[in-house]
């Protein structure tokens, strides 16, 4: 039972994460999970276990991907400074994230406009259609990440050489803007006719696909970008001020000496300290007021 509880915890967390980011996270876990369950039932204790710890690894690398694409996105969301300039292969990455806000901003207008009103939304979602043709162009010409080669033994008295692959495969971005723009020609057919759960359907469909799209390029092509130091470099050549030196001069402390003596606290009689017992033991709850009494009586004895 345990083990199917936390399968269906899993499925339902892979769901929601796959819906927003597309990488299949979590998918593969929950297909060992159910192999393991199988394996308990037929009381094959030793392959489960098994299975288990490589359930175990797989949710550790998906957790991994999933915190570093968290990192990134915060990062490529965040405004650049003003005197920085946004790097070169974020452009792409940027305009597409303003035109998947405006079309999230257009998936909520239909949805709610009055049915009578879809065909209104036809144009707009062409016009969405067709920005994404020069997007797709552009990311056609992206590859992946240089992908660097296992380290071959180097021969005695010779360094290690690691080369990239030579070419690079393909990134393969333009696949989500073109399932996006086959989504919105979908969507633009149901607005013409008025078929506004068909248009609806297929925008939301096109938003996901955008989404996938920045989720994808933001995990493989993201680079820290170090920012301007907010404070200039400690100098090499440090002086100590020559007044703060002075201080410590004999003779330069200056001012009255303090007179010496000790001084002792008033001691409060026993009405004022009554008082002021009674006014602290107000401020708290009846059930703590008697057991406060009788600790200050027996303190005052």
């Amino acid at each position: 039972m345990e083990q199917t509880a936390l399968r269906l915890r899993a499925e339902e967390y892979s769901k929601l994460i796959n819906e927003i980011t597309g990488f299949g996270i979590l998918m593969n876990s929950v297909t060992h999970m159910a192999e393991a369950g199988d394996l308990l039932k037929n009381d094959d204790l030793s392959a489960a276990v098994k299975t288990m710890r490589q359930v175990e690894r797989t949710i550790g690398e998906d957790l991994g991907t999933l915190l570093t694409l968290m990192q990134r996105l915060a990062a490529v969301l965040s405004a650049p400074a003003p005197a920085q300039p946004i790097p070169e292969q974020f452009v792409l990455l940027r305009e597409v994230l303003v035109m998947a806000a405006r079309q999230k901003d257009m998936v909520r207008e239909s949805a709610a406009a009055k049915p009578d009103e879809t065909a209104a939304f036809e144009a707009k979602l062409l016009e969405f259609g067709n920005v994404c043709g020069p997007y797709i162009e552009r990311a056609k010409l992206h590859t992946n990440p240089v992908i660097l080669d296992t380290v071959k033994k180097p021969k005695k008295g010779e360094p290690a050489v690691v080369e990239p692959v030579n070419p690079l495969p393909p990134a393969n971005l333009q696949r989500n803007l073109v399932a996006a723009q086959e989504c919105l020609a979908l969507a633009a057919a149901g607005a013409k006719a008025k078929d506004r759960t068909k248009s609806i359907e297929n925008q939301k469909k096109a938003a996901e696909w955008l989404r996938h799209f920045v989720a994808e390029y933001a995990l493989k092509f993201y680079v820290n970008q170090p920012g301007p130091s907010s404070s200039p470099a400690p100098s090499e050549d440090f002086k100590e001020d020559e007044d703060l030196l002075m201080l410590f001069m004999p003779g330069m402390v200056t001012g009255v000496k303090p007179p010496d003596g000790k001084q002792e606290w008033e001691v409060l009689g026993r009405r004022d300290r009554a008082a002021l017992n009674e006014n602290f033991a107000r401020e708290l709850p009846l059930e703590f007021r008697a057991i406060l009494k009788d600790y200050y009586e027996r303190l005052a004895k």
